[in-house]
């Protein structure tokens, strides 16, 4: 099926739910009242108001795919304290309530299934069929889609190593481009010309001659977790726009925030 969309917008790791990650202001949390927003949250939320506004202007009425690429809520899991409250449905409807902007906007919305400590196993998929996602096979939300935005053939999957080490950021990138382009040579399946994956929080672009990988930012903060495992950590939130109309091939156009650091 040919589609004349020329916009594709990647958000992913939204984590609502978590005490430091994307969550709307006042959110009623059914019978046990509402949420405040904490102070890292209120800025978070500001800056996705901001990103929101600037990718409906972005788009200006032209048609967009939007990409949903796994995480989006927090879930309950390892014992963790840090959500805003202790079912994962109230994850979900932050989520639904979030992203229905943008899914306004989007002529195709693609949901990746994030990870499973976080969404479980079937979270995302209800998420997808809420703001009206592609399914295959009435499955709305998978951990691997291929799809078409003009001649590109995207491969949008959630996971991708990660480094505490900002020299090595890129080394993945580029293995993670050539092992899936090698595997579907190998196995006589198209090959992908842009990749698309998530999970790490940190925004990456790489590309070669004929193909590219990005990596999504996310909208959470560092948790007491990430504290441990990568303190020297500055997430930077956002989502990626990648156009058609710029160039013969597309151009990736990302949208970051920096969070301020007080000294005291």
């Amino acid at each position: 099926m040919q589609h004349d969309e020329t916009l594709l917008l990647a958000v992913s790791d939204l984590h609502c739910g978590s005490t430091v990650g994307l969550t709307p202001p006042d959110f009623p949390l059914l019978d046990d009242g509402a949420w405040k927003l904490n102070k890292v949250q209120d800025w978070i939320w500001q800056q996705w108001s901001g990103f929101v506004s600037w990718a409906k202007t972005y788009a200006d009425d032209r048609p967009l795919v939007l990409l949903l690429n796994g995480d989006l809520i927090e879930g309950v899991h390892h014992g963790t304290k840090e959500v805003v409250h202790a079912d994962p449905g109230i994850h979900a409807r932050m989520a639904v309530d979030c992203l229905l902007p943008l899914a306004r906007i989007a002529t195709r919305i693609y949901v990746v299934r994030g990870t499973g400590a976080h969404v479980g196993h079937s979270s995302e998929d209800s998420i997808a069929r809420t703001l009206g996602a592609v399914s295959d096979g009435g499955i709305f939300a998978k951990h691997h889609w291929m799809f078409r935005v003009q001649d590109t053939v995207v491969s949008a999957k959630h996971h991708i190593s990660t480094s505490s080490r900002r020299a090595l950021r890129g080394t993945s990138l580029s293995i993670n481009l050539e092992e899936e382009r090698a595997e579907c040579a190998a196995a006589s399946y198209q090959m992908p010309d842009l990749l698309i994956r998530s999970h790490r929080h940190v925004y990456g672009h790489y590309s070669t001659e004929e193909s590219q990988i990005v990596v999504t930012p996310a909208w959470q903060a560092l948790t007491s977790y990430g504290w441990k495992v990568v303190p020297n950590a500055v997430p930077r939130i956002g989502g990626v726009m990648i156009d058609w109309n710029l160039s013969s091939a597309p151009v990736v156009v990302p949208w970051t925030r920096t969070p301020e650091r007080n000294v005291v």
